[in-house]
């Protein structure tokens, strides 16, 4: 692989300007807020209420105080690609899948990290114009082993509510076929990483001709990330012009929703939530756990 020097150079960049103001009425203390994608059963926009929904925290009903759409907040994101070894034989697949991504949601206020991963982590450290993202592409060959958690945790940090103050609607995006063979991190704490930054993982698995413990291992893993984390995770297989338009379904889908738990909890951990409609027709995408500041 032949990063060029720009997406390695550790370069502080703090924005003040170009972010839409997104406010809201302040909620209460106790209250806890989270990102949740509500679609059809066809990925699509769809119209409802706050009182749709049923919402758990510890297992205990919890009193929704607000239900904010993010369709016109800016989002923030990171377009992590597998470049290991191991993607050898879809990369034309996996490099168009990307730029096209990237292209489709890099627009307007919005912001792009783009980061790449095989025995090693490289993520921008500041957002990327499509164009800049295509030259990146052009650089890139794929080789080594595959640090897919160790990837995860950093763009999650890199997403976190510490390094993107204000920023409200946020995603993380990954291009793998879902194996590791390398990361000092473990998957379980891997899986804690999003939760506790608060960004949904959207994961597209490369295509794969063959079956095997491997590749069973990685579907799971991704669906994982996917279902804890409030995202969702699809296949690469055939055709990628869909892929931006589904991604641009699900991220203009997104909400913030705020609740205030049964019995609030102010100890750091992660508790359990559960996000359900009572209406029909509803899709919710939602964090399997918040975070309990």
């Amino acid at each position: 692989m032949r990063p060029t020097g720009k997406l390695l150079a550790l370069v502080a960049i703090i924005f003040s300007c170009g972010i839409a103001a997104f406010s809201q009425a302040s909620p209460p203390p106790s209250a806890v807020s989270v990102l949740v994608t509500i679609t059809n059963k066809k990925g699509q926009p769809v119209k409802f209420t706050a009182e749709d929904l049923k919402v758990k925290a510890d297992r205990a009903p919890a009193t929704v105080v607000s239900l904010t759409p993010l369709k016109n907040a800016p989002l923030v994101f990171v377009l992590l690609l597998d470049v290991s070894g191991s993607s050898t034989d879809q990369m034309a697949v996996s490099h168009q899948a990307a730029l096209r991504i990237f292209q489709s949601l890099a627009t307007g206020s919005n912001r792009g990290y783009f980061g790449v991963f095989n025995q090693k982590v490289m993520i921008s450290q500041q957002p990327l114009s499509p164009d800049k993202v295509k030259s990146e592409l052009d650089a890139l060959d794929a080789e080594g082993k595959t640090v897919l958690y160790d990837a995860i945790v950093q763009a999650s940090q890199t997403l976190s509510p510490e390094s993107q103050p204000g920023a409200i609607r946020r995603a993380l995006i990954v291009i793998s076929d879902g194996g590791d063979n390398c990361s000092h991190i473990s998957l379980g704490k891997a899986l804690r990483a999003p939760q506790v930054a608060g960004v949904p993982v959207f994961a597209l698995r490369l295509p794969t001709p063959i079956t095997s413990p491997e590749v069973e291992e990685g579907r799971r893993t991704f669906q994982e990330f996917s279902r804890t984390s409030g995202g969702y995770v699809t296949s690469l297989a055939g055709t990628t012009r869909f892929m931006p338009e589904l991604l641009r379904y699900a991220l203009t889908s997104q909400y913030l929703l705020t609740f205030v738990p049964a019995k609030p909890a102010h100890d750091g951990k992660l508790h359990p939530l559960s996000v359900k409609a009572s209406m029909k027709g509803l899709e919710i995408s939602a964090p399997a756990h918040y975070l309990a500041k």
